[in-house]
């Protein structure tokens, strides 16, 4: 699958009218990802649209519309991960693309079998999280001041009826989808991740795409290498070393955003695939096979650069 440079061009122009952005300039290292998103989205909808009209879909069907919005959700997040790549917040960019690999595999568990059901307990879970979450907080009032404890009960007591209608939504949901059984607890992510075969992932990407989220040292380590070699070596070998250091935060943010781009492709294919659509597989599985190539392709690069960055500086001790 190609996307032709006056694809590319629309979709760089659109995405910066659609988050105001001044200049398409700072996009160009991601364009063709945000194109072949654009083109993915688009096709999806227009399949979707004649899914409906030929009835392939049909309108009572009780999860298409909602699993729908949440690959949209899952869609808009990775374009804020890519404003985040273009405004050069590469850490940040990592937490979104956990964000949007955690959506794309809400999405993918669903579908992967008793979408209807799992549907339910997705729904069902977080009403219950809510639920726990507003009793433990009702249950720090008895510590705090009487002031401070009354601003408290006061949010809390504005929060019980909202998280009240989304339980009866939730129960609305399960009647009309004729369930009859209790709602099963949600499962962890790593079992999300084995229900879909991709346990890999789990203990390589999504750990790797854990670190920014959780503020571990990893960025404090190569601070502290980068501060002795600019001690020990100031000029210009301590310059190469942090100018590599910072392309490298780059292209691995820029890999991971990239990586769970992929998944919201496969989140397509697995919706044609669940609903019987083979028009919608079949976007999502040109999408996905050609977003594969484009990562290929940057860690391709990244791998250049770094055996450039080692010839040009030679024989040294120091690595990267």
């Amino acid at each position: 699958m190609s996307i032709t440079q006056v694809d590319l061009s629309r979709a760089g122009s659109e995405f910066c009218q659609r988050y105001k952005l001044v200049s398409v300039s700072a996009l160009q290292p991601d364009l063709p990802v945000i194109g072949l998103m654009a083109h993915g989205m688009e096709s999806f909808e227009d399949a979707l649209g004649r899914a409906c009209c030929d009835n392939l879909i049909t309108v009572e069907e009780p999860t298409w519309g909602m699993v729908r919005a949440m690959i949209l959700r899952g869609f808009a997040h990775a374009d804020a991960g890519f404003m985040c790549l273009a405004a050069g917040s590469v850490a940040t960019a990592e937490v979104v693309s956990r964000v949007v690999l955690e959506s794309a595999l809400n999405v993918l568990y669903i579908l992967e079998r008793d979408r209807v059901g799992r549907l339910y307990d997705y729904l069902a879970s977080y009403v219950a999280q809510e639920r726990s979450e507003l009793a433990k907080w009702e249950a720090l009032l008895g510590g705090m001041p009487d002031e401070e404890a009354a601003v408290h009960r006061k949010e809390i007591e504005q929060k019980e009826p909202a998280v009240s209608q989304q339980e009866s939504i939730t129960q609305q949901f399960a009647r009309d989808a004729g369930i009859t059984r209790a709602a099963q607890s949600w499962p962890k992510i790593a079992d999300r991740f084995r229900a879909v075969g991709d346990e890999v992932d789990y203990r390589v990407l999504y750990a790797a795409m854990c670190s920014q989220t959780h503020n571990d040292a990893e960025d404090l380590f190569n601070t502290f290498v980068l501060g002795v070699l600019a001690h020990f070596h100031p000029g210009q070998v301590s310059k190469a070393f942090e100018a590599r250091q910072k392309a490298e935060n780059a292209f691995f943010a820029r890999l991971l955003m990239y990586r769970s781009v992929e998944y919201l492709f496969r989140c397509i294919g697995g919706y044609g695939e669940s609903y019987g659509v083979r028009a919608i597989s079949e976007i999502g599985s040109g999408c996905y096979h050609r977003m594969r190539e484009l990562t290929a392709d940057l860690y391709r690069i990244e791998q250049l650069e770094r055996e450039q960055f080692r010839e040009r500086l030679g024989p040294s001790r120091f690595n990267t």
